[in-house]
């Protein structure tokens, strides 16, 4: 069995994009591979969730966690909560908002978790040392991991994959220099790591063609391995639908990603058809910001409108599959084409229909060929109107179609899982 060394920020118990790394630790073995994972301690600032680790409880996996100087353990450090309640990130005051973007645009490079590199660096070479791991794979966001990658390469000469969930100068949300020289900076930066690491992963076809585009004749090391859903995951679930039209998003708002142009087309549509009112129920398995709790409070839909909060991930599947419509909102912008978001796949094993609000870009191109899926710009009030209209119609009379789910096997993580191995067997062969 051949050892494979993953550095990724994100994991359990974070929620937050911890399904992929998750999936191919628990799957490898089928492949003759078995994993050592290298992750930052726990923030109690950031929501936790443990119950993903369950997992790999049979899996015998090694963890190890390296400290780090990033803002959200600072905060933790000096400005402690009161009680053991987590909340997201986004939940901050404006105040301290504001001081962490100027610290993101001016200071923080490549990103705000860069204090986590010289604690993680340090780990992963006492680890490739007493571990001697025949290949190791980085993951970001944050792509201060594939900063770690570029070290311990460069001293160790250990095959590495650097695998991108999230695009780095493409990414509207998260690249945004203060000046030129950062920006030219940063792009240096995305340039050695694609140039150093023996096979560079992503999740969508635009990520993969930029560093197609930067690597030249050696664009041969890039590889298109998208998100998935896990068959396991669904075993025990089964869908119960309720008596209500019941509209489901499930994940995060921020930034530019809102709902606040669907909320506008639901008040208006609710006002033109008050008697539909009744039938309504819209849930958001999310944290929102004050402007989008005012939003539902200044349109007086409060009653159709319910802030649900997170929840765990199998809960938040269940609740996915009773749903009679599954929302799915990318704003548009720079470089939206790029954005593929993990739920996509989720939403598409459900089976139930899907209203997506999203500009064209990789996932308008994966969502498109199947049934049961209507598209809109998301910026188009009087379209997002017309799709919940003509979606409630159908509803009330029963005939609401589905996506096709013969064409989804592909995205089955098993499978997906086969792919890396395969990719990793051929860096370790060299």
């Amino acid at each position: 069995m051949k050892k494979l060394l993953i550095i990724s920020y994100d994991f359990p118990p974070s929620i937050t994009g911890v399904r992929r790394v998750l999936k191919w630790i628990r799957y490898l073995p089928e492949s003759g591979w078995e994993s050592l994972v290298l992750t930052v301690k726990p923030i109690r600032t950031v929501r936790l969730d443990p119950a993903p680790l369950a997992e790999l409880s049979d899996k015998g996996v090694p963890i190890f966690r390296a400290g780090s100087l990033d803002p959200y353990r600072l905060t933790e450090k000096f400005f402690p909560r009161k009680t053991e309640e987590t909340k997201p990130i986004g939940h901050s005051s404006e105040r301290l908002k504001g001081a962490m973007e100027f610290l993101r645009r001016w200071v923080f490079i490549p990103d705000d978790r860069c204090g986590w590199i010289p604690f993680a660096a340090l780990k992963g070479l006492t680890l490739i040392r007493q571990f001697k791991p025949d290949a190791m794979l980085t993951t970001s966001y944050p792509q201060s991991a594939h900063i770690i990658g570029a070290i311990l390469k460069k001293i160790t000469h250990l095959p590495w994959t650097a695998d991108f969930r999230d695009a780095w100068t493409q990414n509207a949300e998260f690249f945004k220099p203060a000046t030129s020289l950062h920006a030219r900076f940063q792009m240096k930066l995305e340039k050695t790591v694609a140039k150093n690491c023996d096979i560079l992963t992503s999740v969508s076809e635009p990520i993969s063609a930029h560093f197609k585009k930067i690597l030249g004749e050696a664009n041969h090391k890039v590889h298109t391995l998208p998100n998935g859903y896990d068959e396991s995951d669904f075993e025990n679930l089964a869908a119960h639908p309720t008596a209500k039209f019941t509209l489901v998003y499930s994940g995060t708002f921020f930034g530019e990603r809102t709902p606040r142009y669907f909320l506008q087309a639901l008040s208006d549509l609710l006002k033109k058809h008050p008697e539909w009112r009744k039938d309504f129920h819209v849930r958001f398995f999310s944290s929102v910001d004050d402007s989008t709790a005012q939003t539902i409070n200044e349109k007086a839909i409060g009653d159709v409108v319910r802030i649900e909060g997170m929840c765990s991930y199998i809960e938040n599947i269940q609740q996915q599959m009773n749903a009679a419509i599954l929302l799915l909102f990318i704003p548009p912008g720079p470089h939206s084409d790029v954005m593929m978001t993990q739920k996509v796949f989720e939403y598409l094993r459900t089976g139930r229909p899907i209203l997506a609000m999203i500009p064209d870009g990789a996932c308008k191109n994966l969502l498109s060929p199947f049934e049961g899926v209507k598209i809109v710009e998301p910026l188009d009030v009087e379209g997002i109107k017309l799709c919940v209209e003509d979606l409630y119609l159908k509803w009330k009379a029963g005939g609401l179609g589905a996506p096709q789910q013969r064409k989804i096997e592909q995205f089955e993580r098993r499978n997906l899982t086969k792919q890396l191995a395969a990719l990793l067997d051929s860096i370790c062969r060299k």
